[in-house]
C-alpha cells in the first residue's frame, strides 16, 4: 500500500521538510530508506544506536501522510519533551495525560478524534483501557510507531508487558504500516520483536553500534569518589554520572558541591517538576554534572555531553551501552568511565538478582495476596482491589523487593493489572455553596489563600465534582509545609466546606482471571524461572566485561550484539588498546620524583599522578616491596634512606 500523501505538504520533498521544520541539510545515515520503507507501506524495524535520530523516523514521514501517526511510547516525560518540541515547530502534536490536573480521558479522546494533530503520543499501557481502544478504531491513522521497541520482548532489559497489546492495533488497523524502533537490541530480541509485533513482510534496517568516538575506559579503584574528581578535572564539559542507589546521588552531589563543581542529582523519588527543573537545568547548560539513577533515561538527547562515569556496573551491557551513548551525540571525542571495586559484583546482586521473584516465593506471595484481599477461590476476575503495598509486606513479613517483583511477575503474566498509585494524592470535594466560601474567605486569615487558590484553579470547584490534588505540587505552589497544608484541609473539612479523601494505598490490583491457586500460577512458575536465568546471565556478562582486562571494549560490546570486527579500537583501556599507557616502572619513577620533594598520603599522590589507580597502586606495591618507601605513622608515603 502506498500513503496518500499529506496535501499540505506535497509540493515539498522530505529534504526540504527536513531544512524547514528541524533545520537540517541531510540526513542521517539509513534515515531516508526507513522514512521510504515506511511512506511505501512496509512495515519497517530499524535498529538505530542511541544519537542516531530515531524519532526523525517517524515525525518527517507523519507530515507526509495523510492521517495522524500514532506514536507508542514508554515515558511521559518523553513524550512530554517531543510533543513540545514540536509545537514549537509548528507541527500540532498531543499526547495523553494521565496526572491530577489532566482532562478527563473523554475530553482527550475527542481531540485525538476531532483535532488536526500529526502526531498523537501515548503510553503502552492506554491500550489495556477499553473505552480507549474503542474510540481509537474510530480514528484516522496513517501510521503506527513503536519507540523504544525492545520494550516488547521479555528477552530484552525494560520489559514492559503492555508492549504485547500492541498487536491489538495492528489487528484492527491491518493496511496501516508499523515502524518499530530501538537503540539496543541482541539478536534474539530483534526475533521476539518481529514475532510479537508480527512483522512478518517487514523490512529491516541496521546502524552499527560502533561508536567510534566514544573511549571506554574500566578503572579499579578503592576510592571510586577521589577518581571522579579527578575525571571531572581532566574531562570539564558537561557529563553524567551513573548510580544505583538514590543515596549515592545525593552523597557523590554534596562531596562535588564542596569542591566547587557544577552539579545536581537525580532519581526516582523526586517530584514531576522538580525532575523537569533538574533536567532544563542540565540542558540548558545552567549544570555542569548531572548525578542520577537509570530514572536518567530514555529520550535524554544533548548533543555535547564529554564523559560519562558509571559509579556503579549497570545491570546488563544493554543498560550500560544505552547509558554511555549519551556522550559524544555531537560526533566529537567523548569518555565512558566505569569505576569498579572488588565488592560491586558481590553488591549488585545482592539487590538485584536476589531480589528476583522465585518460585515459592511467588506461590507464598499469590497466597497471602488473596487472603489479605479477601478472594475466595473462584472469585476475582474483573475486580479492582486497593493495596497498602506497605502494610500487606509488614502483616504477611515478606520482602519488599521480592514482593513487589512479584506483583509485576502476576501483570506481566496477566493475572492482575498493576497500576502505581501516588500517596501524596488527595481527593477533594466541595461541599458547600460558593457563598459559603466567600464568607469562609473573608473571615478566615489561614486558609484564604489556599481557598482562593483552588476557586481560581479549578473555576467549576463549587460545582461539587471532585478533583484529585498533588500535596506536592499544591506545597510548591502556595510554599506552605505539608503539615500546615493537611491541618487547614482538617479545618475546611470540619467546617463542612469540603470533603478529603487520602489516599491510603498505593496499589490498585485488577483480577484479570479467578482465583485457581496452583492452576492460576502455572504458566507463570515456568516463565519466571526463565526470565530469571536471562537476568542472571546478564548480569555475568556485564561482570565479565568489567573484570576482563585484555580485550578491546569497543569490540566486545559489537560481539554482544551480533556485530563481529577484530580491530582494536586503540582508545580503551584493554590491554590490547593502550598503546600510550604508563607502564609500571614509568609510575614508580614518578612516584619517586614525588615522594623526594616531600612525603604524601595516597590522596595526595593520586591527585598528582596520571589516572590509572589499577598502576598506581601496583607500582606503590612494588616499591614498598622492594623498601623503597615506607608508610609513617600519620598515613604518608616517604622514601627510605637505602634509596638515598
Amino acid at each position: 500500500m502506498l500513503l496518500l500523501l499529506n496535501p499540505n505538504y506535497i509540493k515539498m520533498t522530505k529534504k526540504e521538510i527536513l531544512k524547514r521544520y528541524w533545520g537540517y541539510d541531510r540526513f542521517r545515515p539509513l534515515q531516508e530508506q526507513i522514512m521510504d520503507s515506511v511512506l511505501s507501506g512496509r512495515d519497517t524495524l530499524a535498529l538505530l544506536p542511541t544519537g542516531g535520530g530515531k524519532s526523525l523516523c517517524y515525525q518527517l514521514p507523519a507530515l507526509l501522510s495523510n492521517g495522524k501517526t500514532l506514536v507508542i511510547s514508554p515515558l511521559i516525560a518523553l513524550m512530554e519533551d517531543q510533543v513540545q518540541q514540536l509545537n514549537k515547530m509548528g507541527i500540532k502534536a498531543m499526547y495523553f495525560e494521565s496526572g491530577p490536573q489532566s482532562q478527563s480521558l473523554e475530553k482527550q479522546l475527542d481531540n485525538c478524534c476531532y483535532g488536526q494533530y500529526k502526531l498523537v503520543y501515548l503510553s503502552p499501557e492506554r491500550l489495556q483501557n477499553s473505552v480507549f481502544m474503542q474510540r481509537i478504531k474510530a480514528v484516522d491513522i496513517s501510521i503506527i510507531a513503536v519507540d523504544e521497541a525492545h520494550c516488547i520482548s521479555e528477552w530484552g532489559h525494560d520489559f514492559r508487558p503492555a508492549y504485547r497489546k500492541i498487536y491489538e492495533l495492528k489487528a484492527h488497523f491491518k493496511s496501516v504500516p508499523i515502524i518499530a524502533l530501538t537503540a539496543s537490541a541482541t539478536p534474539k530480541v530483534v526475533q521476539d520483536i518481529k514475532e510479537s509485533l508480527k512483522l512478518h513482510n517487514s523490512r529491516f534496517f541496521k546502524k552499527s553500534f560502533e561508536r567510534e568516538n566514544i573511549a571506554y575506559h574500566i578503572l579499579n579503584t578503592e576510592d571510586k569518589f577521589g577518581v571522579i574528581e579527578k575525571i571531572l578535572k581532566q574531562h570539564p564539559g558537561t557529563g553524567i554520572i551513573y548510580c544505583r542507589t538514590r543515596n549515592e546521588t545525593l552523597k557523590i552531589h554534596g562531596i562535588l558541591k564542596q569542591n566547587q563543581f557544577s552539579s545536581d542529582f537525580f532519581h526516582g523519588g523526586l517530584a514531576a517538576t522538580e525532575k523537569k527543573e533538574k533536567l532544563e537545568s542540565w540542558l540548558q547548560g545552567q549544570t555542569q554534572i548531572m548525578i542520577a539513577t537509570t530514572a536518567f533515561g530514555m529520550g535524554i538527547d544533548k548533543a555535547d555531553v564529554r564523559v560519562v562515569i558509571h559509579f556503579s556496573m549497570a545491570e546488563s551491557l544493554e543498560n550500560y551501552y544505552q547509558e554511555t551513548g549519551r556522550a559524544g551525540r555531537d560526533g566529537k571525542n567523548a569518555v565512558a568511565y566505569l569505576l569498579v571495586h572488588h565488592g560491586d559484583y558481590d553488591q549488585l546482586k545482592s539487590q538485584f538478582l536476589d531480589a528476583l521473584p522465585t518460585k515459592k516465593s511467588l506461590e507464598t506471595c499469590y497466597k497471602h495476596l488473596c487472603n489479605y484481599l479477601q478472594i475466595a477461590y473462584g472469585d476475582g476476575k474483573e475486580q479492582s482491589y486497593a493495596l497498602d503495598f506497605k502494610h500487606f509486606c509488614k502483616t504477611y513479613k515478606l520482602p519488599a523487593k521480592q514482593t513487589f517483583n512479584g506483583l509485576e511477575t502476576f501483570d506481566r503474566e496477566g493475572i492482575f493489572r498493576l497500576q502505581l498509585l501516588k500517596k501524596n494524592e488527595i481527593k477533594i470535594k466541595a461541599i458547600a455553596q460558593n457563598h459559603s466560601f466567600q464568607r469562609h474567605l473573608k473571615t478566615e486569615y489561614f486558609e484564604n489563600e489556599l481557598l482562593d487558590y483552588l476557586l481560581r484553579k479549578y473555576p467549576e470547584f463549587t460545582s461539587g465534582k471532585s478533583f484529585t490534588l498533588d500535596l506536592g505540587v499544591l506545597q510548591k505552589k502556595m510554599k506552605y509545609p505539608r503539615s500546615v497544608l493537611e491541618n487547614i484541609f482538617k479545618k475546611l473539612a470540619r467546617n463542612q466546606l469540603v470533603e478529603v479523601v487520602n489516599q491510603e494505598h498505593d496499589i490498585q490490583l485488577y483480577g484479570l482471571v479467578p482465583r485457581e491457586d496452583k492452576h492460576t500460577l502455572q504458566h507463570a512458575l515456568i516463565k519466571v524461572e526463565q526470565l530469571n536465568h536471562i537476568k542472571r546471565e546478564k548480569l555475568r556478562q556485564m561482570a565479565r566485561f568489567a573484570q576482563e582486562k585484555e580485550n578491546c571494549k569497543r569490540n566486545t560490546l559489537l560481539a554482544y550484539f551480533g556485530e563481529k570486527t577484530s580491530v582494536p579500537c586503540r582508545q580503551c583501556s584493554a590491554f590490547s588498546c593502550k598503546n600510550d599507557s604508563i607502564s609500571i616502572t614509568q609510575m614508580e619513577t614518578k612516584i619517586m620524583e614525588l615522594l623526594s620533594q616531600a612525603p604524601r598520603s595516597i590522596t595526595e599522590l593520586k591527585q598528582m599522578l596520571p589516572l590509572d589507580p589499577e598502576a598506581i597502586g601496583d607500582a606503590l606495591t612494588n616499591l614498598q616491596g622492594d623498601g623503597k618507601i615506607a608508610l609513617s605513622k600519620n598515613n604518608h608515603f616517604k622514601r627510605t634512606k637505602v634509596t638515598s
